[in-house]
């Protein structure tokens, strides 16, 4: 499970375009450059990568099912955070 002090969880399941990418974006302006976003996504948001790459962040996603991906973005200069969010998306794969 998450530590919610270093990844910050974000649902954006049920929102319609372009308000996921607004608020994922919205919300990495509001949080630590320690910390790492783990967003829970309907779909792969492919329109977000070049804008998360020109920002600065790395990121990963997983398909857990379809209609069911995990996203998970954290500052390029904070390497340690891939390790903690690679981690967690295996915890959740246990499940």
């Amino acid at each position: 499970m998450i530590n919610s002090a270093v990844i910050q969880l974000l649902d954006v399941r049920e929102l319609e375009p372009p308000e996921p990418l607004t608020s994922i974006l919205t919300t990495l302006e509001r949080m630590a450059v320690t910390q790492a976003l783990k967003v829970l996504h309907r779909r792969e948001p492919f329109p977000l990568y070049p804008i998360l790459d020109d920002m600065g962040y790395d990121h990963r996603c997983w398909m857990l099912a379809e209609d069911d991906y995990r996203l998970y973005i954290w500052r390029s200069d904070q390497q340690p955070l891939e390790t903690l969010c690679v981690d967690d998306i295996r915890s959740e794969q246990l499940l």
